[in-house]
């Protein structure tokens, strides 16, 4: 008797997989009007946006408007003058900004006023480095004369002295006082000279002298005239 070859007959089931809902696509906002249209190109390729020219505020309008020709310049405080070259030199410049002769008139009277103290603090500084120059001079000055085998070592009272005879001698007052305003009293080198001059002065024993100074009579002289 045949063997009955049996089979499994049980069916397999199988679960379907959960339906997975479809994900919604997110279109890109392109309603920002920064993005070029397509017929614009890229953000590369098209063109910028033109910028509108600016328009004064209507208070300042009377400041601009080249007018025809050279300006004219008004309402400059009294007794003051134009530079005229100063004024055709920043011609060019006003008529690019577009001012109009108001809006230059404007330009030119704040420059005569701040023009005064610009030249005050550039003579104020004038002043200080001409006076550090003399201040210098005199330092160097007191060092020669401790160095200078000119001076022998001597004091500055005594240096002074002996260049006085100079300044005495040769000088006059307005030669003192050029020393005294250009400050040339302190340099080492007036100083120098002055003394070897004073020296050599000292030194001269040749120079005429004048007559005797009148002297006071004696009790006896006046008295009775004088004797022989």
């Amino acid at each position: 008797m045949a063997e009955e070859n049996t089979t499994d007959s049980t069916p397999v089931t199988t679960t379907p997989p959960e339906a997975v809902p479809p994900q919604e696509t997110v279109s890109p906002d392109t309603s920002t009007t920064d993005q070029p249209k397509p017929d614009e190109g890229t953000l590369l390729t098209a063109a910028p946006a033109e910028t509108p020219p600016a328009v004064p505020p209507a208070e300042n309008a009377a400041m601009f408007g080249v007018p025809e020709g050279d300006y004219e310049i008004s309402g400059l405080p009294e007794g003051t003058s134009i530079d005229k070259e100063a004024l055709a030199a920043f011609n060019p410049i006003a008529k690019e900004l577009g001012l109009s002769n108001e809006g230059m008139s404007k330009v030119a009277a704040a420059y005569a006023n701040i023009l005064p103290k610009v030249t005050e603090n550039v003579v104020a500084g004038l002043q200080n480095d001409i006076a550090a120059q003399h201040a210098t001079w005199a330092t160097e000055t007191l060092d020669l004369v401790k160095t200078d085998p000119t001076f022998a070592g001597k004091p500055l009272t005594e240096v002074q002295q002996v260049a006085a005879k100079a300044l005495d001698r040769i000088g006059s007052p307005e030669f003192r006082a050029f020393l005294d305003e250009t400050g040339l009293g302190n340099h080492p080198e007036m100083m120098k000279f002055a003394y070897r001059a004073g020296s050599a002065i000292s030194e001269d024993t040749t120079f005429e002298r004048g007559a005797p100074a009148p002297r006071e009579k004696s009790r006896t002289e006046k008295y009775y005239g004088t004797t022989t």
